[in-house]
């Protein structure tokens, strides 16, 4: 088995692989595992019912009819899940301009 040669291995490192074809799979993926990462939170926040959690004020707010707080609790969920996207999207951002070349 041959080893490699120094140019071969500088053209399989981790940065040219993440230029060429890696880039639009981790934002894509990114974005999917927030997504998927709220929704599971919230719902296991509904299941398990903890004292001070948006899922429960939720549950709470559809149990007792309160249109507006169950709203409002949305309107949170909704706000704090487009923070988030907005702050992977501005760190991955700053990845790609430290990485490109």
């Amino acid at each position: 088995m041959a080893a490699f040669t120094e140019e071969q291995v500088k053209d399989f490192s981790i940065k040219n692989w993440y230029d060429l074809s890696g880039q639009v799979a981790v934002v894509t993926g990114g974005a999917t595992g927030l997504g998927l990462a709220w929704k599971a939170g919230v719902a296991a926040e509904v299941l398990c019912r903890p004292a001070w959690a948006v899922g429960t004020q939720i549950v709470q707010a559809r149990d007792y009819l309160e249109t507006p707080s169950l709203f409002a609790w949305t309107l949170v969920v909704l706000l704090l899940s487009l923070a988030l996207e907005k702050l992977l999207s501005a760190l991955l951002n700053r990845i790609n301009r430290r990485w490109s070349p």
